[in-house]
C-alpha cells in the first residue's frame, strides 16, 4: 500500500510540474480553420481526413495476436457564424473505418454532431455546447461484434466578472449513453445494462493574481445513474472540492491545472471512495518552433457490467473486477517545427496510465494495470488547407492478470483537406 501511495503521488507531481496538453477532444473547442467559403458572416468549411495504417494486434489480445490493415475516411463540414462579440459553430463529421481482414468485427460508420454558442456581453458571458454521437465500442476478440450506442454530452456555463480581479462561473453538464443493438453472443450480456445518465452541477471562483494568470476554487456535485435493472445498484453521488491555476490562452503558458478532494458514495453495496483527484491540461510555448504539453488526471471510473459473471441460473452477481477503479495518468509531448522547411513538424509523446481496481470482484485479488504508450508523428502542411503525415506508436498493458496483458505496434499515414 505504501509503494502504491508513493507511485500515485509521483504521478500527481509530474502532472503539476510538466506542462502538457495532448490528443484531447473538448466539445467547447472553437475550431481555427482556413478557407474562404462564406455567405455574409457565415463561413462554411467542408473537410475530409483519410488515413491508412497497420496494427499487429487489432484486438489487443494477450496471445495469438492478429494483425490487419485499417482504413479510415472522415468527411465533415463545419459552419461558423460570428456576430459582433458572439460566435456560433456547428460541425458534423462521420468516421468510416474498415479492416482488411476482420470486417464483421471491426468495420463501423460512426457519426458526430457538435454545436457551440458563445455569447459575450463583456462582463457577462454564456456558453452552450453539445456533442451528439452514434458510435460503437471496439471489439475484444475475433468473433466479437461492436456494441453500438447513442451518446449526448451537453455543457452550459454562465460566468460574470466581479470588479477587476474576480470572476465566478456556474456550470451544468449532462451526459447519457444508450446502447441500442443487443446481439446475443455466448456468455455475453445485453450491452444496454451499460446505459447511464449523469448530471453535474458546480461553480468556479477565479482570482486574478497576474495579468494572464488566475487561481481558482471549484466545487461540483455529480449524480450518476446506471441502468441496474433488477440488479444491485451501482448509482453514485460524487463531490469534489478542487483548487488550481488557470493561464489565459494568450499567455506563453496556457491551460489549467486543478486538483483536490474527491468523494464517491455508492447507493448499493459497492465500496465508497474518497481521495485525491486531478485534472491538468497545459501547453508551454518554449519558442516559435518548440512547444511542450502535458495532460494529467486522476479519477474514479466505473467498470462495465457487461463483463459480469453469471451463476448457473443465469443471474448476474458481480462485475469481473468489481464496480470501479481509480485511473491515474500523465502524457507528455513535444512538438518541434522545422525553421528551414515551413510547414514541417514532428511530435514525440509518452504516456503512462495506472488503473487500480478497488474491489476483487470474482477473483482472489484486486486487478492492477500499468499501461505505457509512446510514439512519434511527422506532419507536413505545405498549404493552409492541406496536410499529410506519417506516425508510429507502441502501446503495452502490464496487468497482474495475464489475460489482460497486450502489446501493440501501429504504423499509419494520413492526408487531410480543409476548405
Amino acid at each position: 500500500m505504501y509503494r502504491k501511495t508513493i507511485r500515485i503521488f509521483v504521478i500527481a507531481i509530474m502532472g503539476f510540474m510538466i506542462s502538457f496538453c495532448a490528443h484531447a477532444f473538448d466539445i467547447k473547442d472553437i475550431k481555427q480553420l482556413p478557407g474562404n467559403i462564406h455567405i455574409g458572416n457565415l463561413r462554411i468549411h467542408p473537410y475530409v481526413n483519410t488515413s491508412m495504417g497497420y496494427t499487429d494486434n487489432i484486438f489487443r489480445e494477450a496471445s495469438h495476436e492478429k494483425g490487419s490493415m485499417i482504413y479510415k475516411v472522415d468527411p465533415g463540414i463545419c459552419f461558423q457564424w460570428a456576430i459582433m462579440q458572439h460566435f456560433i459553430q456547428l460541425d458534423y463529421h462521420a468516421d468510416i473505418q474498415r479492416s482488411e481482414r476482420f470486417h464483421q468485427e471491426y468495420d463501423t460508420e460512426d457519426h458526430y454532431i457538435n454545436g457551440l454558442i458563445n455569447l459575450n456581453f463583456n462582463r457577462f458571458s454564456v456558453l452552450l455546447a453539445d456533442n451528439w454521437q452514434r458510435a460503437a465500442n471496439l471489439p475484444d476478440y475475433q468473433g466479437d461484434i461492436r456494441d453500438q450506442y447513442y451518446q449526448n454530452q451537453f455543457t452550459g456555463e454562465v460566468s460574470y466578472k466581479l470588479a477587476n480581479r474576480y470572476k465566478v462561473k456556474a456550470f451544468y453538464k449532462n451526459e447519457f449513453r444508450n446502447y441500442g443493438n443487443f446481439k446475443a453472443r455466448p456468455n455475453a450480456y445485453d450491452p444496454e445494462l451499460d446505459n447511464y445518465w449523469k448530471n453535474e452541477y458546480g461553480f468556479d471562483l477565479y482570482y486574478r493574481i497576474l495579468p494572464l494568470t488566475s487561481i481558482l476554487i471549484e466545487y461540483a456535485y455529480t449524480d450518476l445513474n446506471n441502468k441496474d435493472e433488477n440488479l444491485p445498484s451501482t448509482d453514485s453521488e460524487n463531490h469534489r472540492v478542487w483548487f488550481g491555476v488557470k493561464w489565459e490562452p494568450t499567455a506563453k503558458i496556457a491551460g489549467v491545472i486543478k486538483g483536490g478532494y474527491t468523494k464517491r458514495d455508492y447507493d448499493g453495496p459497492s465500496d465508497d471512495w474518497d481521495g485525491f483527484g486531478l485534472k491538468a491540461n497545459v501547453t508551454y510555448k518554449y519558442s516559435n518552433f518548440t512547444k511542450f504539453s502535458l495532460r494529467s488526471f486522476r479519477m474514479p471510473i466505473d467498470t462495465t457490467v457487461t463483463t459480469a459473471t453469471r451463476t448457473p441460473q443465469g443471474v448476474r452477481v458481480s462485475a469481473d473486477y468489481g464496480t470501479y477503479y481509480i485511473s491515474t495518468g500523465v502524457t507528455f509531448a513535444i512538438v518541434q517545427s522545422c525553421p528551414a522547411v515551413p510547414g514541417l513538424s514532428a511530435k514525440a509523446y509518452f504516456s503512462y496510465t495506472n488503473d487500480d481496481y478497488q474491489e476483487k470482484g470474482m477473483f482472489a485479488e484486486e486487478r492492477d494495470d500499468d499501461r505505457f504508450k509512446y510514439g512519434v508523428d511527422i506532419n507536413y502542411k505545405p498549404k493552409e488547407w492541406v496536410s499529410c503525415g506519417v506516425g508510429y506508436y507502441y502501446e503495452t498493458n502490464e496487468s497482474n492478470f495475464d489475460v489482460e496483458d497486450y502489446r501493440e505496434n501501429m504504423f499509419s499515414a494520413h492526408i487531410s483537406l480543409t476548405f
